[in-house]
C-alpha cells in the first residue's frame, strides 16, 4: 500500500520543522518522508531494543524455562540464568533470554555467531566513506542475523517461523544455497555513527502486500544492517509471485539525523566465497 499524499505532506512538513524550518531541503524531506511512511503504512515495529540500556528487556518466562527454538523445557533441557541475545561488540545492553536452552545457545555460538561477527566487525572500525569491501554477505552471518530476528520475535509469531528455525539451526550453510540465492542484506550508511546499537524488528500488515512478512534491523556504528526473515509460512501463500523487499528507512530510534545517506545491496554467498574483508 502506498502512502497518501497527504500522509507524505505531513511527515515531510514534520522533518522540515524538525531542522529548524531551514529551506532547500524539500525534495530531500520529500523522499525521505515517502521511504518513511511506505514502513510505518505497511509495517508494525514488533519489538525495538537500544543496546545501551541500564536495565534490558527480559524475554521468556525464567519460571517456565522452555527453549524457543528446539521447543524442550525443564528437566529435559538445561538452562542458565539468562542468555545475552546481542553479541558483547555490539552492545552491553543486549536483552536477555530465559526461553534459549544451553544446547541451543552454545550451538549458535559455534554455527552462526562466527561468520556473523566476521562480517559484522569491519563495518565497526571504518567510517562513512571507508565501508568494508564486502562482496557478498556469507551464508553463516546471514543466519546470524536471523537468529537475532528469531531471539527477539514474539512467540505468538514463531509458529510462523517454524521452517526459518530448522534452516538456522542446520550446520550445513551451503545446502541448498540455490533456493536462497535471490536474498540480500541491505546496508544503510548513516552519516555519523549512533550513539548507540538498536535493533527492530518489524512486520507486515497486510498479507495482500508480495513485500516480505518480517524485516530485521541491526544500527550500529555508522550502518544499518537489513535483511528480510525468510521462509515464513506468510510468505509462501505468495507462491509464483516474487517477493520484493520495499524502499524504506529503518526504525531508528534516534531521529533524522542518523537516516541513511546511501545504501549497499549484498547478495548471499556460500561461506566459500567469502574471506576475510579488507578495508578500502
Amino acid at each position: 500500500m502506498r502512502p497518501t499524499i497527504d500522509q507524505i505532506r505531513t511527515a515531510a512538513y514534520g522533518r522540515w520543522e524538525r531542522r529548524g524550518r531551514v529551506h532547500g531541503f524539500d525534495r530531500a524531506d520529500w523522499n525521505a518522508a515517502e521511504k518513511q511512511q511506505i514502513l510505518f503504512v505497511n509495517y508494525r515495529v514488533l519489538t525495538a531494543d537500544r543496546l545501551d540500556s541500564e536495565a534490558p528487556r527480559a524475554i521468556g518466562d525464567p519460571s517456565r524455562r522452555r527453549c524457543r527454538f528446539c521447543r524442550q523445557a525443564t528437566p529435559r533441557a538445561e538452562f542458565s540464568s539468562r542468555v545475552r541475545i546481542i553479541p558483547d561488540y555490539l552492545g552491553p545492553g543486549s536483552p536477555v533470554a530465559f526461553d534459549q536452552c544451553q544446547e541451543c545457545a552454545s550451538h549458535f555460538s559455534e554455527t552462526v555467531d562466527p561468520g556473523l561477527a566476521q562480517f559484522v566487525r569491519p563495518f565497526l572500525v571504518g567510517s562513512s566513506s571507508t565501508l568494508p569491501g564486502a562482496a557478498g554477505i556469507a551464508v553463516d552471518a546471514y543466519k546470524g542475523l536471523v537468529r537475532l530476528a528469531l531471539s527477539v520475535m514474539p512467540v505468538s509469531d514463531l509458529e510462523d517461523h517454524e521452517d526459518t528455525v530448522e534452516w538456522v539451526s542446520n550446520p550445513d550453510h551451503d545446502f541448498d544455497l540455490n533456493v536462497f540465492r535471490d536474498l540480500t542484506c541491505t546496508v544503510h550508511v548513516v552519516p555519523a555513527a549512533f550513539p548507540a546499537s538498536w535493533v527492530a524488528l518489524a512486520k507486515l500488515k497486510d498479507d495482500r502486500e508480495a513485500w516480505p512478512s518480517m524485516l530485521f534491523f541491526l544500527g550500529t556504528s555508522h550502518v544499518v544492517f537489513q535483511i528480510l526473515v525468510p521462509l515464513g509460512q506468510r510468505d509462501s501463500d505468495h507462491d509464483g509471485v516474487p517477493i520484493t523487499v520495499p524502499d524504506i528507512l529503518p526504525p531508528s530510534p534516534f531521529g533524522p539525523e542518523h537516516e541513511p545517506i546511501a545504501r549497499v545491496m549484498l547478495p548471499i554467498v556460500s561461506t566459500e566465497a567469502v574471506r576475510e574483508p579488507t578495508l578500502r
